[in-house]
């Protein structure tokens, strides 16, 4: 049986395999270039905000720079990793078997339905959580040298941290192998996957900055970098929230007339700023959150897709 699998799902398994190990190689061999390159005075110019930010101290023009900076737009493609492994591995293990007829076929040879459901769905995430061992294992190492300097966040964005990237991988897998079983033709199993499962993803990162209450403190005493953002408002001497433009003309007020530069004149018109934010230390715990959110997901998808195939002909 493994050798049928084998053959039915090479292509997309040696394609997205030759693309992985590319996309990791790509990240190790920058995280080379970054420790041989940039002393360590240097990689703090990573983090500021002059463009282009990646090229760290380095001439744009520098054959460095340009790999670095390429592989800065290269790392937008690991977002694509999970609806790629959805559509062209996932999908296919079902949907495809139902519609070819070779599921019917393979059922009516002694293979049981709990163990062929067993064989596609490992043949599907096994692979999927390789691919994402190999990416992170690239991905922190490109990240180390600046993290250990600057003392950024090792988990880079919630969709791409070492929890978050193989979760939202996994869980897409599993939506592709639930409406596979479920609509057994491929073409609409890709349509409600993508649109499902972004939504599911979507909804997910509009309750993030709450999966835990936000820390609130006046902007001028939360250090840099700390930890994540949620909102900030101005208030006014009374301590009634405003509207920053309300805020803008009680501290031009204060201002001499043109100034453009209105932030110094906050203070002397009353005016406080606030932020509500997450503390660094908290990052962990949130990411913890959210891959358990997608675990859950993740194994709802696989019970429902498990159901479908015992109980369906």
């Amino acid at each position: 049986m493994i050798w049928l699998l084998w053959r039915r799902h090479r292509v997309a398994l040696v394609i997205l395999t030759a693309l992985i190990l590319g996309l990791g190689a790509a990240f190790f061999v920058a995280g080379l270039v970054t420790r041989a390159v940039f002393p360590a005075e240097l990689l703090g110019r990573c983090t500021e905000q002059d463009w282009p930010q990646w090229n760290c101290g380095l001439s744009p023009d520098d054959p460095a720079a340009v790999y670095l900076r390429t592989t800065h737009y290269a790392f937008t493609l690991v977002t694509f990793l999970p609806i790629l492994t959805s559509v062209f591995l996932a999908i296919p293990a079902f949907a495809g078997e139902y519609q070819s007829g070779t599921a019917r076929w393979g059922l009516t040879q002694g293979v049981s339905r709990d163990r062929w459901f067993l064989a596609q769905a490992a043949a599907v995430l096994l692979p999927t959580l390789a691919w994402c061992v190999i990416l992170q294992l690239g991905i922190q190492f490109w990240l180390g040298p600046v993290r250990e300097e600057v003392g950024l966040s090792p988990y880079g964005g919630m969709s791409v941290n070492p929890l978050g990237l193989p979760m939202a991988t996994l869980f897409l897998a599993a939506t592709g192998l639930f409406t596979g079983a479920w609509l057994r033709r491929t073409s609409p199993a890709i349509a409600v996957t993508v649109i499902g499962s972004y939504l599911i993803l979507f909804a997910n990162a509009l309750l993030r900055p709450w999966y835990l209450p936000p820390v609130v403190a006046e902007a001028n005493t939360v250090p840099g970098g700390a930890g994540s953002q949620v909102r900030i408002w101005p208030t006014d001497p009374a301590g009634t929230e405003i509207s920053w433009i309300h805020a803008a003309d009680l501290a031009a007020q204060h201002a001499p007339a043109g100034e453009q530069d209105l932030d110094p004149y906050y203070a002397e018109a009353g005016i406080r700023i606030w932020v509500s934010y997450h503390p660094e230390e908290r990052i962990w715990l949130l990411n913890l959150i959210e891959a358990g959110i997608l675990f859950a997901l993740t194994a709802l998808c696989l019970f429902g897709a498990w159901q479908l195939v015992r109980r369906r002909g």
